[in-house]
């Protein structure tokens, strides 16, 4: 029986604390090195059930003479454990800036079997991939379906679709582009079942106040049954005035030299966004626009639409945070984590030159942007730490009977973790020798530390629980010199 887990990121399990602080754990960084180099992680990174890994990645071109930007395109990557990666020679385009190996997919004016324009003259931008094999989902027309910004040549641009058997070879979607609109972001598109409908999340052009200044960083969300008909956009995302003062002291240059107005300094570039467990999740890089720098919040939501932000909003990923990034600029993968053993592997690139370097800033993103590879131990996005007084934390009704209870924490050498369990009403349930308490002693870090109660007797303390079945129960959890993360129940 798989493990129901409870991760404490989701505050709706908590009824009250004392004496305890909610702290948001950060990554580590998995290997020093970085996976890919160069490349940036505008992509996807899916494991196979078969244990192989898969990553599209983007590895852009410089630009020509006279143009502005880089052009975009799209490489393929492959690994067996989700750390070291190999770049296959696939040669299935033209790579005349010598890209070697040629494991590029799709370039500028990439055109499928039936002769259809998938990428137009900038090429993908974004390549958010869904594997119906590892998530099924109702309008897939091949195995892998992949979201990504383009102008094909002959239709307006926005974002489009296409399908493919392999990963490799592409076909476009005949309804291309399935939302119009130009839009500067990192596509993020998922098969939702818990309203049994895809999610869209993504920046948005002409519906936000300031529209003649650009004011366009700002997140909206659509929903989709067909992949084709989307829901009019909805703005879920701005920032606010704890993040920075509504007149900024700071102008955006832009190409035809008018300085743009944002109306904020800080400025939500794009959203990469999950299911997880009952809640909706997110890494979400945040422009700060005068030092022209990227970092990453953590966010998480009930409805995809109300976000919740951390108090004291912390940076999650940033330059030196974790320790050994570095870098002006961090993007997250548009694909969820990959949840790998005990860790969440979180794949993040690091550009070396802010925003608004000058023009050698695109061949920095094209020869020195590099993917990171983070991670974090299971279901640790946030925990409650009590120090040397000794905090309590109580959660709300759980409608459980029976079964094992495993603890996700970790406790100091002078520490403790201690359960006992109440009823609804918050009274201790004595039953079963359920008063009996057996308290967690540190040190230990797990994601999975068995709970046991009752007196030591016969075969020893009892591990299997079994609760009256007049209503639901509360844990009453005791915590001292430790952090609690969360909690699973199974046999």
């Amino acid at each position: 029986m798989e493990k129901i887990r409870y991760a404490l990121i989701d505050e709706r399990l908590i009824e009250d604390t004392r004496f305890l602080t909610r702290e948001i754990e950060p990554p580590y960084l998995k290997t020093r090195n970085p996976v890919i180099k160069p490349g940036q992680m505008y992509g996807s990174v899916l494991r196979e059930s078969s244990g192989n890994w898969k990553m599209w990645y983007l590895n852009g071109r410089p630009p020509e003479p006279g143009m502005s930007d880089i052009f975009f395109r799209e490489c393929y990557a492959t690994s067996t454990n989700g750390i070291n990666w190999k770049k296959p020679s696939l040669n299935l385009i033209e790579a005349p800036d010598g890209l070697s190996p040629n494991n590029a997919i799709m370039d500028r004016y990439y055109y499928d079997a039936a002769g259809a324009d998938v990428s137009g003259f900038g090429g993908p931008e974004g390549f958010c991939v869904i594997d119906n094999l590892i998530t099924p989902h109702p309008a897939a027309r091949s195995r892998y379906t992949a979201f990504f910004r383009a102008s094909p040549c002959d239709r307006y641009g926005g974002v489009c679709a296409a399908y493919s058997e392999d990963g490799l070879h592409w076909s476009a979607y005949p309804e291309n582009p399935i939302i119009e609109g130009i839009t500067d972001d990192n596509p993020c598109v998922f098969w939702d079942k818990r309203i049994s409908r895809y999610v869209r999340y993504g920046r948005m052009r002409g519906i936000n106040a300031g529209i003649e200044d650009n004011a366009t960083r700002k997140v909206a969300r659509q929903t989709s049954d067909d992949l084709v008909h989307w829901s009019t956009p909805r703005i879920v995302l701005d920032t606010d005035d704890l993040d920075a003062a509504p007149i900024p002291t700071f102008q955006e240059a832009s190409l035809n030299g008018k300085p743009i107005v944002r109306g904020r300094d800080k400025q939500f570039y794009m959203i990469s966004a999950w299911p997880e467990h009952d809640l909706t999740m997110a890494l979400v890089p945040i422009f700060h626009t005068e030092p022209g720098t990227l970092y990453i919040e953590l966010m998480h939501s009930y409805d995809g639409i109300i976000w919740r932000r951390e108090l004291t909003r912390p940076l999650y990923i940033a330059d030196g945070r974790p320790e050994g990034m570095s870098g002006k600029m961090f993007i997250p993968a548009s694909s969820p984590p990959v949840l790998e053993g005990n860790e969440h592997f979180l794949y993040v690139s690091q550009t070396p030159v802010p925003h608004y370097a000058e023009q050698l800033k695109y061949n920095s993103l094209v020869w020195d942007t590099e993917i990171m590879l983070l991670a974090i131990k299971r279901d640790r996005w946030a925990g409650y730490a009590a120090g040397n007084i000794e905090g309590e934390l109580v959660s709300t009704p759980l409608g459980w009977e029976s079964g094992k209870i495993f603890i996700n924490a970790r406790i100091r050498r002078d520490g403790y973790i201690r359960v006992s369990f109440n009823d609804e009403l918050g009274f201790p349930l004595r039953d079963y020798d359920l008063d009996v308490e057996r308290p967690i002693e540190g040190p230990i870090d797990e994601v999975d530390i068995p709970l046991t109660f009752g007196p030591e007797i016969d075969a020893g303390p009892k591990k299997i629980f079994k609760f009256p079945t007049r209503g639901p129960v509360r844990l009453r959890i005791r915590i001292k010199n430790a952090t609690l993360f969360g909690w699973s129940f199974g046999y």
